[in-house]
């Protein structure tokens, strides 16, 4: 025979299974909220990671590009070493198309030693002066000059 005792043991028992299950089920409940977030958040650095991998190749294209320019340039003065070198050579040494374009469409250039040495006579007929210079033959006199221009 089943006595109250046993009856109250049950249902405490239940009651704790209870209380257990509805824990378990907020924390289930809270854990796939989190689980979602996770996810969510995994899915946004997928997609940064493959933008990375992406920029990440280009870059190492770049640089390769410029690593093979490199080359071509150390190849060319390489080139127009051997030929300074061996002048005999059938070689010419490469000129860089922009030093080409360059040299071919340079104007000519005045001297600034041109355009400093110019020389006037002097009113008296006599000898020539550089501009820079004072004549001489001044009529006037610095203390003359500025009772003038008073």
């Amino acid at each position: 025979m089943i006595t109250i005792e046993q009856i109250q043991k049950l249902d405490q028992k239940v009651q704790a299974a209870v209380r257990r299950i509805t824990a378990l089920s907020t924390e289930n409940s809270s854990l796939k909220g989190k689980l979602e977030s996770y996810q969510k958040r995994i899915s946004e650095l997928e997609v940064l990671i493959e933008r990375f991998k992406k920029d990440q190749s280009e870059i190492e294209s770049g640089i390769l590009k410029a690593l093979e320019q490199l080359d071509r340039l150390e190849d060319s003065i390489d080139s127009g070493e051997e030929t300074q070198l061996n002048p005999n050579s059938s070689k010419a040494a490469p000129v860089p198309e922009d030093e080409a374009a360059a040299g071919a469409e340079m104007p000519e250039q005045d001297t600034m030693a041109d355009a400093a040495t110019v020389r006037h006579e002097s009113p008296s007929g006599g000898k020539a002066q550089d501009d820079d210079t004072e004549p001489e033959d001044n009529h006037e006199s610095a203390d003359e000059e500025e009772l003038d221009i008073f």
